[in-house]
């Protein structure tokens, strides 16, 4: 990433590139690290020193987690790893499932904006091409004094041939972006839309935010199994998606049931995302 690791090292060079972009807060503020274990524990410790809309960006992530805590990959020059901050964050609805639900929307169409490969949303915020998964997404929220903090964390795999660990080969992909410049251009976009987007959440327009979703959805109208904590495997089939990102499911037997992203689904990924 060197254009945007030139870029966040010289500061002349760090104010053109927040000042080209067309926000009014977000990314008005770029701090770039060479190596870091992770951009959100960095937002955690030191969030509410920094500016709202503070974007930190790293080359390499030693220590990178998704959701549920599981390792996020997160080789030297072969993605985008960052981390939006805002402070007190004006969102009404219950704002970590949607807020993973905008990031979600937004980085889809910020790539295919930027490269024209055509991804899809498993739910609940896995991005696939090819049948693997490109991008992770981790929203958390935390109070520091009088500020509550969101941390939105953004993984995306851009480079190629990225060389994988065996236990995650079979199912991590990239999107293989035609070098530095389109990675630029790539975060560019990423947080344009994703102020956009939050501005619709400020005026409670999630249904519009919630309709792309499910245009994106590849797991909206497919069989899926609902596993329960004691192992058992009950057969459904998506519905549809709920006003806070949660699957509506028929169960085989004709139950219906809400599923919210703490529980676990199996759904083979087999078809739609290349």
């Amino acid at each position: 990433m060197d254009s945007i690791s030139r870029a966040c090292n010289e500061p002349v060079l760090v104010k053109k590139f927040s000042e080209n972009l067309d926000t009014e807060f977000i990314g008005k503020n770029i701090i770039f690290f060479p190596r870091v274990k992770s951009t959100n524990l960095i937002a955690k410790k030191e969030g509410e020193n920094m500016q709202n809309g503070t974007v930190l960006l790293a080359d390499y992530q030693s220590a990178g987690r998704g959701r549920r805590n599981k390792e996020w990959f997160s080789p030297g020059g072969q993605g985008l790893w960052i981390s939006i901050i805002i402070k007190n964050p004006d969102i009404k609805l219950n704002i970590l499932p949607v807020v993973n639900i905008l990031l979600s929307v937004v980085i889809t169409k910020s790539i295919i904006n930027i490269s024209n490969k055509q991804i899809k949303i498993k739910w609940p915020n896995d991005l696939i091409y090819n049948n693997k998964k490109v991008c992770g997404l981790l929203s958390e929220t935390f109070k520091i004094s009088q500020h509550t903090i969101l941390i939105s964390g953004i993984g995306v795999n851009t480079g190629k041939n990225i060389l994988f660990p065996e236990e995650i080969s079979l199912k991590a992909g990239s999107i293989e972006l035609e070098g530095d410049r389109q990675r630029e251009l790539l975060l560019k976009d990423i947080l344009e839309t994703f102020e956009r987007s939050y501005k619709l959440l400020i005026k409670s327009d999630f249904q519009k935010i919630l309709k792309e979703y499910k245009e994106y959805s590849l797991t909206l109208n497919k069989n899926i199994e609902i596993i329960e904590p004691e192992g058992i495997r009950i057969p459904a089939r998506v519905i549809d998606i709920g006003s806070y990102g949660e699957l509506v499911v028929k169960t085989f037997n004709g139950q219906r049931r809400n599923i919210y992203t703490g529980e676990e689904i199996l759904q083979k990924i087999n078809a739609g995302a290349s």
